[in-house]
Order: structure tokens, then C-alpha cells, then sequence
């Protein structure tokens, strides 16, 4: 056990604490990077990005070293935009919160605690406080560090999920379903806790060659993320009330709502080209 006065950190947490202090074994899914994979996501249909996300996009790539995790989260940032940008409309009731202290103490005695790079929460939310109204957990990691799925960043983003689901469990929530992301900028890969406690594991995504399934997967978890918040439902009425939740899409024109200045569609078009040729900053040897 990871002790001292706070107890077992989150990002140091072992597999072995986690099958001890939290009843779940995160092993067959954290051991190797394809080890336990059994959601199939590669079937969603790929959604277009909208001109405003290709633009800031492509000028992250260009000027930001991504191989920190700040820059990381700054790209990121801009997939949660996007995705939020073309919900249902209700999901401006959720919030995305980062740097949210998500702290447990187990029937075991341990106490548990860290702080998850982003949540989306229905409600209050803080550190320590109201983790059931958690529905989707992200993760960063830089580029060019520990390699996405190594086993340490496997086991941080399950524990706090875990731990949500036992709050949400707890709460009386009829749907305790909680989703989870995890990306170092090059690659993505996605979660999922099921009602019952079934852990689903995606395949991993490449950024550079699947940016539009990605916002399909983002869209999926934000889906599912917004039916079971506030969960005053069961899990199938929720899915039943979601279904064709995907808007029609089209571009975006600018922050919100503004014009895009003349020539925007040229400057994008420039930048990804550019890229495309160079390749971005913070390629890895």
C-alpha cells in the first residue's frame, strides 16, 4: 500500500490495492495495452468536424509542443468543445469541471484520493463532495511520456472510475453507469463501468488518421454520460429517450456564434496542409 498523511494516491495505485480496497480486479484490463478489449467501437459512423474545430485544431498542431501534459489538455480541450457543441440540446445542465479532487475510503479502511483532469457532472461537484453526480471521467498524458496504455494510466483512470460507480451505486442512482477517456494527444482510448460493474475497454484510436471517429466516440460517451444524469430513471428508459440524439451536423461559425473572419476557410485549409506535409510539433522519433 502507497502510505502516508493522504492516504493512497490515485496515480500511484497498485492492481493489487485496487482488488483489495476497492473489490474490483483491474488486471485483465490494465496488464497489457490490448489485453480485456471488448468494445467495439470502430462501428460508429465517423463525424465530420466542423471548420472552426479543424481550424483550432490544426493550429495546435502547429504551434504548441504537445509533448506536455498541459499542452495535452489545452488539445483536448478543443475535442470536448466540439463535442458538447453538438449535443441535444440539455446538456448545457451538465457541467465539465477540471481538476476535481475524487476522494474514497473503502470498507477496508484505505482512504483513496486524486484529482481527475476532467469531469461532466450533473450538479454539484467537488473535492469529495457529490462524486455520484460524476458520470464521465478524462484523463491526459503527455505525449512522448509513459507510453497511453501502460499500466499505470490504466489503473488511474478505472480506480476513479470505480470509485464513482460505488458513489453513484451508493447514491440510489438508477443508472450508475459512469465513462471514461484516455488520450496522450496521439491516441485515444475509451471506457465504460456498466450499471451491473462490467468494465468495457475500447480499442485505442490514432488522432492523426481517426479524428472524426473519435468525435463519434466522444459523442457516444457524452451520450451516455447525459441519459443517466440525473438518473431518475432506469438505464433503458434513458436510452429509449436518447435514441437519434446525434444533431444534424454542420459547421460551426465560430465562438459563439460569431462570424468567421474572410478567408478563414483558406487559413485552415493552408494549416492542415501544412501538417499533413510537416507533420505536427511534438512527433516522437
Amino acid at each position: 500500500m502507497q502510505k502516508g498523511p493522504d492516504g493512497i494516491q490515485v496515480s500511484r495505485i497498485t492492481a493489487v490495492e485496487v482488488r483489495e480496497h476497492l473489490g474490483v480486479d483491474p488486471a485483465p484490463f490494465a496488464r497489457t495495452p490490448n489485453c480485456g478489449v471488448n468494445w467495439d467501437l470502430n462501428t460508429l459512423k465517423p463525424l465530420s468536424p466542423s471548420k472552426f474545430f479543424l481550424g483550432h485544431r490544426a493550429k495546435l498542431m502547429k504551434f504548441f509542443d504537445l509533448k506536455s501534459e498541459p499542452m495535452t489538455r489545452s488539445f483536448l480541450d478543443a475535442y470536448l468543445l466540439e463535442t458538447m457543441s453538438q449535443m441535444k440540446p440539455g446538456i448545457e445542465k451538465l457541467s465539465l469541471v477540471g481538476e476535481i479532487g475524487i476522494q474514497y475510503t473503502s470498507s477496508t479502511g484505505a482512504f483513496i484520493n486524486g484529482f481527475g483532469d476532467w469531469v461532466l457532472a450533473y450538479g454539484e461537484v467537488g473535492t469529495g463532495r457529490h462524486t455520484y453526480n460524476i458520470s464521465l471521467i478524462g484523463e491526459a498524458k503527455r505525449s512522448g511520456g509513459l507510453e497511453l496504455d501502460a499500466e499505470q494510466n490504466i489503473l488511474q483512470l478505472l480506480t476513479y472510475m470505480i470509485i464513482v460507480h460505488k458513489e453513484r451505486l451508493k447514491a440510489g442512482k438508477q443508472s450508475a453507469a459512469v465513462c471514461g477517456f484516455l488520450s496522450n494527444f496521439d491516441r485515444f482510448r475509451f471506457f465504460k463501468i456498466t450499471h451491473e460493474g462490467s468494465i468495457l475497454k475500447s480499442h485505442s484510436f490514432d488522432e492523426r488518421r481517426e479524428p472524426g471517429l473519435i468525435l463519434a466516440c466522444m459523442h457516444k460517451l457524452f451520450t451516455s454520460a447525459q441519459a443517466s444524469s440525473p438518473s431518475t430513471m432506469a438505464p433503458s428508459q434513458a436510452a429509449t429517450m436518447t435514441q437519434g440524439i446525434i444533431v444534424e451536423r454542420g459547421d460551426i461559425a465560430g465562438p459563439f456564434g460569431e462570424e468567421l473572419d474572410e478567408g478563414w476557410d483558406e487559413e485552415i485549409d493552408e494549416l492542415l496542409a501544412e501538417i499533413e506535409e510537416e507533420g505536427p510539433t511534438s512527433s516522437v522519433a
